[in-house]
């Protein structure tokens, strides 16, 4: 169906995750008053996808049959995809789940170009931690580091921000010797961190998820990795600022999500996504 003459666009927010996870949160808090500064009439639909707590394929091929039920027959004018697991969902579904409508993603890690190959009507802006630059920053103020622990945990985005970590190690191969945490219960965890080396740094990329499928909140997380830690604990993200890290190049997801929703006002506007390139 047309939209009505006057009336406000029909925005659906797929994010990826729940209310309370502070990046999306935040990604949220930027996203929608821009949205709104354009049209103040404008109030967009959010779907949480609650992937932090049910990160399985199968649950991905649940939400598309609810999804596709629920919005079948109804006026879409853009959908925004917030992280990887909605990413993943549209991608793999979008036959059938928003057909024909524009997408506009944010919060992406490991984006790759290829994603986009004859999919038609996407662009959005990619979640670029600088790794290395943190990583050089660590070594810097703590030029006796020998061993590097990353800690991630094993859901989409996590194994998504260790491709990214991997990307970068052939620089810092002849420096130090890095290592990821593995996939093993929170208390676990915090046992091996107790266990480290003095010449050890960690860097956080993300972890929010444990192997019991236990839920922390970033704010939780950071804290108890860096109480358990002896070494020094660096991150990428501003909302683990204040809870025990060292530092790091620090990402700001309030920032991140006004950058896609100057985006998406383009592509309200009548451009075509396919014709914007993706932003990190």
């Amino acid at each position: 169906p047309d939209r009505k003459p006057g009336s406000p666009p029909t925005v659906v927010i797929l994010n990826s995750y729940h209310p309370g996870e502070a990046w999306t949160d935040n990604e949220l808090a930027g996203l929608i008053p821009t949205l709104r500064r354009a049209d103040p009439d404008l109030v967009p639909v959010i779907e949480y996808l609650d992937a932090k707590r049910f990160p399985g394929p199968d649950y991905l091929a649940l939400l598309k049959e609810h999804l596709v039920r629920k919005y079948q027959g109804r006026r879409i004018d853009l959908l925004i995809v917030l992280d990887n697991p909605a990413l993943d969902l549209v991608l793999k579904y979008r036959g059938d789940l928003f057909p024909g409508v524009p997408v506009v993603f944010a919060g992406i890690n490991g984006f790759r170009p290829e994603w986009l190959q004859d999919r038609e009507r996407m662009t959005g802006v990619a979640e670029t931690q600088d790794m290395a630059g943190t990583l050089e920053l660590a070594l810097r103020l703590h030029p006796r580091t020998k061993n590097v622990l990353v800690v991630h945990d094993y859901t989409a985005s996590g194994l998504a921000v260790r491709r990214e970590v991997d990307a970068i190690l052939p620089a810092f191969r002849d420096r130090v010797n890095v290592t990821f945490s593995p996939d093993v219960p929170f208390a676990e965890l915090e046992q091996q961190l107790k266990t480290l080396p003095p010449d050890t740094v960690v860097l956080l990329p993300t972890y929010v998820t444990d192997r019991d499928g236990q839920v922390f909140s970033r704010e939780e997380s950071t804290r108890r990795i860096a109480d358990a830690s002896p070494a020094p604990v660096y991150a990428m993200h501003e909302t683990r600022l204040g809870h025990g890290i060292v530092g790091g190049v620090l990402l700001e997801g309030k920032e991140h999500g006004a950058q896609a929703a100057e985006i998406a006002l383009q592509v309200l506007a009548g451009e075509d996504p396919s014709h914007i390139p993706v932003a990190d």
